[in-house]
């Protein structure tokens, strides 16, 4: 199932705003875009989110998350023990 970024905003009780803000800053590398051009959300983009507000909620920076982010994206096995070993926190 597709989502919109109301659709995402709503779920999570973000502003439309914070989830363009977040993608800006490449906190969000897997998300598509239609034939028009807007963000089109999967259930694997709304895993990812969920994450991020995770993160966030801990006190983690922007640029440690996105950092994370894309050492999951290259080691998807390691992203977790990157996370526990305190490299980044």
């Amino acid at each position: 199932m597709n989502y919109s970024i109301n659709d995402v905003a709503v779920r999570f009780k973000l502003s439309v705003h914070t989830i363009r803000f977040y993608d800006k800053k490449g906190l969000l590398p897997f998300v598509l875009r239609n034939q028009k051009g807007n963000r089109v959300f999967t259930e694997s983009d709304l895993n990812m989110i969920q994450t991020i507000c995770c993160l966030k909620d801990t006190g983690m920076l922007i640029r440690d998350i996105k950092k994370y982010i894309e050492d999951i994206k290259d080691f998807p096995e390691e992203g977790i023990d990157f996370l526990a070993d305190g490299k980044i926190l």
